[in-house]
């Protein structure tokens, strides 16, 4: 049969989408018509067959042992189409096959081998879009390894393509709808912790701190033995040490990106990125003692001795952990400044944060 394939596959191409010519089939019919359908495989006539199976396949009623030969028979069919079909020719013919009513799996097959030689024809974004219509209509469950391996190449490939298609659309618009598909329907995909960094890159190069947090920790969360997840848990306090807008208003922040870099330290020593976490601890200490200096210097400006001290002491003991002998020294003038006779033995209460001074 493979001497008749290019031929076939002319034929099949040219004829294009047919209405069924098989008609209505009775139960009494159907050992007849799968006989007739083997025959039609037989010969080549393998549209015909997969008409008559699909027919077949639909009646309601029909003896367990029918719907096993049908169903064999109707597999055998789609993957000789799939071998006339070659690699390097327009997937269409599997396509008008995807559409015709046939059962989930082979529905399924055809959707998912369409979309792998779309991507090979450099089809990225409809590579993505048939993965995306095969899980959503008929769900993938037999071809769920390789869809989520079309879909993670076929995303990765865009999120990293700065160019335009069509005039006004973005390829790598289109790449993140495609990896936000891949980690949500194929969480287990081995390309999922590429995913969520290449998603946290993206978005942050937006500016959309938020998010590009959130795919770092669902990262960490989801895929904590990944080697990305090491650098995912480096760069998540770095960025929430960049959303915070205030270094007196945002501690909350500053301190959970302390404690995080704090805890990786002691988990990874020896990692190559230590030199580059401990130049950010510092950095998050320096910060979190100037947001202290802010502080105590509003109040100073209200005669708070209290306030005035308590952060200016906090401010001196953030300083010395970052080693930022700058901030050392105005944390030391401002403690030097503090009446100590009028340090009441009650904290103040806080300032308002529309009005504090940086």
């Amino acid at each position: 049969m493979r001497s008749l394939v290019p031929i076939l596959f002319l034929v099949l191409f040219a004829s294009g989408c047919r209405s069924n010519p098989i008609g209505d089939i009775e139960r009494a019919e159907v050992d007849a018509h799968l006989v007739r359908a083997e025959e039609e495989l037989a010969r080549g006539e393998i549209e015909l067959a997969i008409d008559r199976l699909s027919a077949v396949h639909a009646l309601a009623g029909i003896r367990p042992e029918q719907r096993n030969v049908c169903e064999a028979r109707l597999e055998a069919a789609v993957e000789t189409w799939i071998e006339a079909v070659p690699v390097e020719a327009d997937p269409e013919p599997l396509l008008e096959l995807f559409r015709k009513e046939l059962p989930a799996n082979l529905r399924a097959r055809l959707g998912v081998e369409a979309a792998d030689r779309l991507l090979a024809q450099d089809r990225r974004v409809e590579s993505y879009r048939l993965v995306r219509r095969v899980e959503e209509t008929v769900f993938a469950r037999y071809e769920r390894a390789r869809a989520g391996e079309i879909l993670a190449r076929a995303g990765l490939s865009l999120a990293a393509d700065d160019g335009k298609y069509g005039l006004f659309f973005h390829y790598r618009a289109r790449g993140v709808e495609a990896l936000e598909f891949l980690v949500l329907t194929y969480p287990s995909n081995p390309a999922c912790p590429e995913a969520y960094a290449t998603l946290a890159n993206i978005y942050e190069g937006r500016g959309d701190l938020d998010r590009a947090i959130e795919r770092l920790e669902d990262l960490i969360v989801y895929h904590i033995d990944s080697p990305r997840a090491v650098r995912a848990e480096a760069r998540l306090p770095e960025l929430r040490m960049k959303r915070v807008s205030r270094d007196d208003y945002d501690r909350g922040e500053l301190l959970l990106a302390r404690q995080e870099l704090e805890d990786w330290l002691v988990r990874h020593a020896g990692h190559e990125l230590e030199p580059r976490v401990n130049g950010t601890l510092a950095t998050c200490r320096s910060r979190l003692a100037q947001g202290d200096l802010i502080l105590a210097r509003y109040y100073a400006t209200v005669d708070s001795a209290y306030g005035m001290q308590i952060h200016a002491e906090r401010a001196l003991a953030q300083a010395r952990t970052a080693g930022d002998a700058e901030l050392q020294e105005r944390a030391r003038a401002l403690l030097a400044a503090v009446p100590t006779e009028d340090v009441p033995t009650a904290a103040p209460p806080p300032p308002p944060r529309e009005e504090a001074p940086r």
